[in-house]
C-alpha cells in the first residue's frame, strides 16, 4: 500500500522540480530539473558548474527514507529512482578512488579527491592502517594551515579562524594521536607583559613578538611623525645674490583635486610640512596616475632659475656597491615619501 502511494505521488509531480546537490566543499548547487530528465543530465550540469573534465571518478549519491545510501543511476530517470517527494537533495562524492593520484591531470580533480579523503578520514570510513591515517591527517593539517607559516620558534593554536595561542617548541612536552583526535601537551610559562614604551603614547607591543620588544621604539607611530633632528649636513637652498622668489601661477583644481588638496594640507598638523611664510609662492596642481589616483606637483621652475646649484660630489655607483657588500645592517628608505626625510636647514624652511 505504501509503495502505491509513493508511485502515485511521483506520477502527480509537476513537469519541473528543484534539486539541490551538496558539493564536496560543502557548497550547494541548485537547479531546476525536468520530470523526465535522467541522471546523466544532472551529472553533466554539475560537472559543467565545476569545470570538471575527469568525470569517471565521481557520482551523485542520495539517501532514501530508510536512511540507505544509493548511487544515482545515470541512464535512468531521476524521479523513478527517488522514493521521496521533491525538492530532492543529493550530494556529489568520489565513486572510485584513482589507483595513482599522480596520474590526475586536472587541479580541480585532485582537489575534490583530497576533500573526499579528508571527509572519509574524519568520519572513519577510510579503511587503512593507523600509521597511514596519521600520515594523511598530517598532510591534511599541513595543507589547511599552510598560510600560518610555521617557523622553528613554534606554531599557532587556532579556535576556528581566530588565533588564541602561540606555543613554542621547547614548551611542548608530548604529542599524541588517539583515533580522530590529535593531542598536544605543553607547559606554557606565563609571559611577561609587553612594555608600552617610554612616556605618553608609547608603542603598543601586545601584538609584537617578544624577541622584538627591545626594538620597541621602531614600532612607535609617534616617532614616525616626527622630523629628524638638525645636523650639520642639512639641506640648504641658496639663492643668487640680489634675487627674490618669483610669484607662481594659480592653477584651477577639479573637485577630486580639491579633496586631495584638503588631505594634503592635513600634513601640516604633524609638522612634516612647515607653514608658509614667504611673500611668494609656487603653483600647485595634480596630475593623474596610472592607478586613477592623483599625484601632487609644485611648479618650482621659477625658483630653480635663481637657485645656486648644489654640485656636492656624489660617490661612484661601483664604490657605493662595494661599501654595501661589507655592511650587515641595512635601512629601508621610504621612496614614496622620501622628500619628508630630507631635513631642511633652519632658516630655509
Amino acid at each position: 500500500m505504501l509503495s502505491r502511494l509513493m508511485s502515485g505521488s511521483v506520477r502527480s509531480l509537476d513537469r519541473e522540480f528543484n534539486c539541490t546537490v551538496r558539493l564536496l566543499d560543502d557548497t550547494e548547487y541548485t537547479c531546476t530539473v525536468q520530470r523526465d530528465a535522467k541522471g546523466q543530465w544532472l551529472f553533466e550540469q554539475i560537472c559543467q558548474h565545476l569545470s570538471l573534465l575527469e568525470k569517471d571518478y565521481f557520482g551523485i549519491r542520495y539517501v532514501d527514507p530508510d536512511k540507505q545510501r544509493h548511487w544515482l543511476e545515470l541512464t535512468k530517470s531521476i524521479t523513478k529512482q527517488m522514493r521521496s517527494q521533491p525538492p530532492f537533495t543529493m550530494c556529489l562524492r568520489v565513486k572510485f578512488y584513482p589507483p595513482d593520484p599522480a596520474a590526475l591531470k586536472e587541479e580541480i580533480t585532485r582537489y575534490l579527491v583530497f576533500l573526499q579523503i579528508k571527509r572519509d578520514l574524519y568520519h572513519g570510513r577510510l579503511l587503512c592502517r593507523s600509521s597511514d591515517a596519521a600520515m594523511l591527517a598530517a598532510y591534511i593539517l599541513q595543507g589547511n594551515a599552510a598560510f600560518l607559516a610555521f617557523t622553528p620558534f613554534g606554531f599557532v593554536v587556532l579556535q576556528g579562524n581566530r588565533r588564541v595561542h602561540f606555543l613554542k617548541w621547547n614548551e611542548v612536552t608530548k604529542l599524541k594521536f588517539e583515533g580522530k583526535t590529535f593531542h598536544i601537551y605543553a607547559n606554557q610559562q606565563e609571559q611577561p607583559k609587553p612594555q608600552s614604551g617610554s612616556g605618553h603614547g608609547g608603542p603598543d607591543l601586545s601584538r609584537v613578538r617578544q624577541e622584538y620588544w627591545d626594538l620597541g621604539e621602531a614600532f612607535s607611530k609617534l616617532n614616525a611623525q616626527l622630523l629628524l633632528p638638525h645636523r650639520p649636513y642639512d639641506m640648504t637652498i641658496n639663492l643668487l645674490p640680489g634675487s627674490s622668489p618669483p610669484r607662481g601661477h594659480l592653477f584651477s583644481l577639479s573637485r577630486p583635486g580639491r579633496q586631495e588638496m584638503d588631505e594634503y594640507i592635513q600634513v601640516l598638523r604633524v609638522e612634516v610640512i612647515q607653514p608658509f611664510t614667504s611673500l611668494a609662492g609656487a603653483g600647485f596642481f595634480f596630475v593623474g596616475k596610472k592607478d586613477a589616483g592623483l599625484c601632487p606637483c609644485i611648479d618650482y621652475l621659477g625658483l630653480n632659475k635663481i637657485t645656486i646649484k648644489d654640485r656636492y660630489p656624489l660617490p661612484l655607483m661601483t664604490s657605493a656597491f662595494e661599501t654595501l657588500q661589507q655592511a650587515s645592517v641595512f635601512a629601508k628608505l621610504d621612496l614614496r615619501s622620501a622628500y619628508n626625510l630630507v631635513r631642511i636647514q633652519e632658516g630655509n624652511e
